[in-house]
């Protein structure tokens, strides 16, 4: 029983030193964000901006893809449904995917441009779109 005791002991000392190191460490991580920001609140926004336009035109252009599909995806629910007319929903489709091309082949040309590569223009040449990396 004693040994018992003993173990148990130990073992909540064991806990207590873990205990004790994590804490330090939260303080340690609590000193240095009040280094970083003195007097000021965080903002996500600003420690999370791309250090270059590129690289921000990179994720609208990332984020437009992903939300013109969501739109595709949608069309195709709703034609499924019977709630769209099969011509309205090709229309529709011609638009949003010609749009979400566009947008994949600019995102593209700026990953070219970021990693240093030279841009390479697309096979076919958008229909009043523009190509421009900023």
């Amino acid at each position: 029983s004693t040994q018992s005791t003993w173990a148990q002991q130990l073992k909540r000392t064991e806990q207590n030193e873990e205990v004790s190191c994590i804490l330090n460490e939260v303080d340690d991580v609590d000193n240095w964000f009040k280094y970083q920001t003195p007097n000021a609140a965080m903002d996500i926004d600003v420690i999370c901006a791309p250090a270059l336009a590129i690289q921000q035109q990179r994720i609208e252009m990332v984020a437009e893809d992903w939300a013109l599909d969501d739109v595709l995806y949608q069309l195709d629910e709703q034609l499924k449904e019977g709630t769209l007319d099969p011509e309205l929903w090709m229309k529709n489709m011609r638009i949003v995917s010609r749009q979400q091309f566009q947008a994949r082949a600019l995102a593209m040309k700026c990953s070219q441009v970021i990693a240093g590569l030279p841009p390479q223009q697309p096979a076919v040449a958008p229909l009043g779109g523009d190509w421009t990396v900023v």
